[in-house]
């Protein structure tokens, strides 16, 4: 294993966020190491966040040793000196820092106690995921949609301190679904058939279980994903027939109708009123 390859961080570009976000991502990212490898030491300027996905982490925060094993979390607050042990064996774990005016508020509300060790569930790598995504914008919309995930990331594991598990949520072949629309949607040939055949699965099945997890359809998530598409090119001048295959409609008189019942203004009004 190559370990700079398996180390990586995002940052958010200002000191400071630069929407206004009662909870802050300011940074996230991910450390996947062998057997030798310890943590990085340095002061802690923010709050951390630690998710173990497997293995075992020793950290030692101001000279005071916290293990962290697989399906566990930690919060270290800032003015924290921090370092690691040699690890005995490979692992990974996720992690975010937190700032903005309602972090310690917000965290003492989750019960997520200053340098506790608490046993959670399995960790929501695919919110990771989109964290990073949102925080390499560096956009204050980036920053809005980091902070909701955020959030989102302490609900679960303060759900799992308290035995409260969704097992659907962490199926992988949804986890896989939701990942493969984000990438593809602009694809006129994506669709539920399609995702349920490439994942194996039935697609009622997919379907249910989407909608457990998520609180929306696969195909309702899908269709958002293209009409959101579709409401930023309207405001260029691209032919909306041209708008509507880009956005992965294959039939523009389709993508017509279906903009017009789920807007109330056809694309051309919708244009025409911005």
């Amino acid at each position: 294993m190559d370990k700079e390859r398996e180390w990586r961080g995002y940052w958010r570009g200002s000191k400071s966020p630069s929407a206004l976000v009662p909870l802050g991502l300011r940074s996230v990212g991910r450390a996947g190491y062998d057997s030798g490898w310890r943590h990085p030491t340095g002061q802690i300027r923010w709050y951390n966040f630690y998710w173990m996905v497997s293995g075992t982490l020793e950290l030692f925060a101001d000279d005071i040793a916290y293990k962290l094993r697989e399906g566990e979390i930690q919060v270290l607050p800032p003015g924290q000196h921090i370092r690691g042990c040699p690890v005995s064996e490979a692992g990974q774990y996720r992690w975010f820092t937190l700032d903005g005016p309602r972090v310690k508020q917000c965290l003492e509300d989750f019960g997520l106690a200053d340098f506790a060790v608490l046993k959670t569930c399995r960790c929501p790598e695919y919110l990771f995921d989109r964290i990073e995504a949102a925080v390499a914008e560096n956009m204050p919309d980036g920053e809005y949609r980091a902070g909701a995930l955020g959030y989102e990331v302490l609900s679960i594991a303060a759900a799992g301190m308290c035995g409260i598990r969704r097992g659907q949520y962490f199926e992988a072949y949804v986890e896989k679904c939701l990942r493969i629309m984000d990438a593809e949607f602009t694809d006129p040939q994506l669709n539920i058939n399609l995702l349920a055949e490439r994942l194996g699965v039935n697609r009622s099945t997919l379907s249910k279980q989407f909608t457990a997890s998520y609180g929306i359809p696969p195909s309702e998530y899908l269709k958002k994903l293209r009409l959101r598409l579709a409401l930023t090119m309207l405001r260029e001048s691209t032919p909306v027939s041209r708008i509507a295959i880009a956005c992965g409609f294959s039939d523009p008189a389709y993508f017509s109708r279906l903009f017009t019942r789920e807007m109330g203004l056809s694309p051309h009004k919708f244009r025409d009123s911005l």
